[in-house]
């Protein structure tokens, strides 16, 4: 994961988005690329985006981090050897959140996914700090791929 070398992303949406139907894999493939070029990523990354139910969300929150609590998205890096990880977003939290928040699924799916891939690239959000700084660039980034640098 050198800074400048060439970048490769093998990405992959497994699941469905419920009511919505399909996630656009093309474009969360672009938003996904457009972050780890931003971020300085370098050689083969593979990213899986699986999109499953709350209840299934909430049972790898417990298997994997020990807390019964829904969650939105988790993250499972593959190992320093191989760039990448799955991501496991929640279809369930991006349609409440999209209600609530009034922005469409798509737009969620996007700030998950960016989220997920700044956690591949070793971001962490266990801190007050770390969460601010971390969704502040997540913010940045998303927006500057929306604004035109969708790749």
């Amino acid at each position: 994961m050198t800074a400048g070398g060439a970048l490769s992303l093998d990405f992959a949406v497994v699941g469905n988005a419920g009511e919505f139907g399909p996630a656009d894999e093309a474009e969360l493939r672009s938003l996904a690329r457009s972050i780890l070029k931003s971020e300085g990523a370098s050689g083969e990354w593979s990213i899986v985006v699986a999109l499953i139910s709350d209840d299934e969300l909430q049972a790898l929150h417990l298997q994997f981090m020990g807390i019964d609590e829904p969650t939105d998205i988790m993250t499972f890096p593959y190992g320093e050897a191989t760039p990448g990880g799955d991501l496991a977003i929640s279809v369930d939290h991006v349609i409440t959140r999209a209600t609530e928040w009034g922005n469409s699924p798509a737009q969620e799916f996007q700030f998950l996914v960016a989220h997920g891939v700044l956690h591949l690239l070793g971001w962490q959000d266990t801190s007050p700090e770390q969460r601010t700084a971390m969704l502040e660039q997540q913010e940045r980034l998303v927006r500057a791929w929306r604004e035109g640098e969708r790749r």
